[in-house]
C-alpha cells in the first residue's frame, strides 16, 4: 500500500460527502484510513459521514479518534455531529 495514495482517498471521500452520496464517501474515507492511519482529518471527516448515515455509534468511534488524534477541527465536527442528532 502506497501511503500517497491515502490523500486522494480522502479528497474523493470529501467530493462524495459533499453531493450526499455517503456511502462512497464513506468507502473512500475507508481507503484512507487503510492505507494511512496517521491522516488524522479522516477520521473527522468519517464520523460526520456517519452521522449524516444516522449511525451515530460510529460517529462518535471515529470521532473520538479524531480527537485523540488532535485534529484541530475535532470541535467544529463534533458540532455538526450534533445539529444532525
Amino acid at each position: 500500500m502506497n501511503p500517497n495514495h491515502a490523500d486522494v482517498y480522502s479528497f474523493l471521500g470529501a467530493l462524495y460527502l459533499s453531493n450526499n452520496d455517503i456511502e462512497k464517501a464513506i468507502k473512500q474515507f475507508k481507503l484512507a484510513i487503510d492505507n494511512n492511519p496517521n491522516l488524522i482529518k479522516v477520521y473527522g471527516f468519517i464520523s460526520l459521514a456517519y452521522a449524516m448515515q444516522g449511525d451515530f455509534e460510529k460517529a462518535d468511534k471515529f470521532l473520538l479518534q479524531a480527537k485523540l488524534k488532535g485534529y484541530k477541527n475535532y470541535e467544529m465536527i463534533e458540532n455538526k455531529i450534533e445539529l444532525l442528532r
